[in-house]
């Protein structure tokens, strides 16, 4: 004869166990949750750290090509790809995460041949309005050239904001 080995066991979301011997479990099958009494007698959820994907994301790009003015740094007029929390605002052009956290801010932006080979253009990738990252070349007449990188910066999710600027010296 099979015996079967039942957990203490809840069917409604968001329930907690009231009381749990050490060594005993407790399952939320609702939520998906496993709880045990630790060492300090409280009742914990078991946690793994997380590996997959996050909605802690946003992607942009242009919607057409942007003409950057010669002499001084213009804003990238991004559009948002993917952001599914928000965070992208297309009238001020900054990424403003409303999570604390270290980001990793990745940018690339291609430009066309230049005029005069005398000249430079750069982009940058700015936080709270001051360079973090820049990207600066030497024009060529012949081909274009791609700018862009990866930096990691922390961002305190309420008035931290991200923004992308070009600089066309043409």
């Amino acid at each position: 004869m099979a015996n079967t080995i039942k957990l203490k066991r809840s069917g409604t979301a968001s329930s907690t166990p009231s009381s749990l011997e050490y060594g005993e479990l407790a399952l939320n099958y609702a939520d998906g949750k496993l709880y045990y009494k630790n060492s300090s007698n409280s009742i914990v959820q078991f946690s793994a750290p997380s590996t997959g994907a996050s909605s802690y994301v946003a992607t942009g790009r242009l919607n057409t090509d942007q003409t950057i003015t010669n002499g001084s740094d213009t804003l990238i007029a991004f559009i948002d790809d993917a952001d599914p929390n928000g965070w992208w605002d297309p009238s001020t052009k900054r990424l403003t995460p409303t999570i604390a956290g270290y980001y990793a801010i990745s940018f690339s932006a291609w430009w066309s041949t230049g005029s005069a080979t005398t000249n430079q253009f750069n982009t940058q990738v700015r936080k709270n309005g001051n360079t973090i990252a820049i990207y600066q070349s030497q024009m060529t007449t012949s081909s274009g050239q791609t700018h862009g990188g990866t930096k990691v910066i922390y961002l305190n999710g309420s008035t931290d904001y991200v923004d992308f600027t070009a600089y066309n010296g043409d």
